[in-house]
C-alpha cells in the first residue's frame, strides 16, 4: 500500500511537472523576427540644443515728463528762434534767440533745454537728422535760465533756453551771418581728426 501511494505521488508530481511546464511554454512570447531592411529605422538625428528665438528690440515709449519749473522771478516769454547746427564740431549749442521786438545783434547763442514727451527740438519731430532744420526759424516759448551749461565739445559755458512749446514754425531763413557760439568765443574751433579704421 505504502509503494503504491509512492507510486501515485510521483506520477502525479511527473503530471504536474509536465504540465506546469507545457503551460509556460504556451505562454511565452515568440522570438523577435530579425527586422528587414525596409523596416529598419533610420538612425535618429544627433541632439542639438533648442533654438531660441532672437530678442526683439522694440522702441520703449518716451515717458511723458513735467515741464521744469521756471525760477522764481523768470517769465515764461515768446522768442524767435533761428537754428544754426555746428555740425563740423557737433557743438551743444542748438542756434539764436531773441525777443520779437529785438533783431538778431541783441540774439543769444544756447543750449536748448528739452524736455521728452512734451517739448522737444522741432528736428525731432520730423524724425530726421538734427542737422536736417538748419537756418530754419521759430516761434518758441519758454525762458533763458539763470544757470548755464558746460559743451564738452567746445570747451564753453553755454547759455540755455528752457522750451516749453513750439508755437510756431516760421520755416527756412537767411542765414544770419553771425558767428555761432557765445560772445566768449574767442578762437576758432578745429573738429579733432578722424581716424580711419582698417578693414
Amino acid at each position: 500500500m505504502k509503494s503504491l501511494f509512492s507510486l501515485l505521488t510521483a506520477l502525479l508530481l511527473l503530471a504536474l511537472g509536465a504540465f506546469a511546464q507545457e503551460t509556460a511554454s504556451t505562454n511565452a512570447p515568440a522570438p523577435a523576427a530579425p527586422p528587414t531592411p525596409s523596416a529598419v529605422a533610420p538612425p535618429a538625428p544627433p541632439a542639438t540644443a533648442p533654438e531660441t528665438e532672437e530678442p526683439v528690440e522694440r522702441a520703449m515709449p518716451i515717458p511723458r515728463m513735467p515741464l521744469p519749473a521756471a525760477p522764481a522771478g523768470v517769465v515764461s516769454q515768446e522768442f524767435i528762434a533761428h537754428r544754426f547746427f555746428e555740425s563740423k564740431i557737433d557743438s551743444g549749442g542748438w542756434g539764436w534767440v531773441r525777443l520779437p521786438n529785438e533783431g538778431w545783434s541783441r540774439g543769444r547763442w544756447v543750449a536748448l533745454r528739452e524736455t521728452p514727451g512734451v517739448a522737444v527740438a522741432p528736428w525731432r519731430y520730423k524724425g530726421g537728422d538734427k542737422g536736417d532744420d538748419q537756418n530754419y526759424e521759430y516761434r518758441l516759448r519758454g525762458y533763458i535760465a539763470p544757470y548755464q551749461v558746460y559743451d564738452p565739445h567746445t570747451d564753453e559755458m553755454l547759455d540755455v533756453f528752457v522750451l516749453e512749446k513750439i508755437e510756431q514754425v516760421l520755416g527756412p531763413a537767411k542765414p544770419l551771418g553771425l558767428r555761432p557760439g557765445p560772445k566768449t568765443r574767442r578762437h576758432q574751433l578745429v573738429p579733432a581728426p578722424q581716424h580711419e579704421h582698417s578693414v
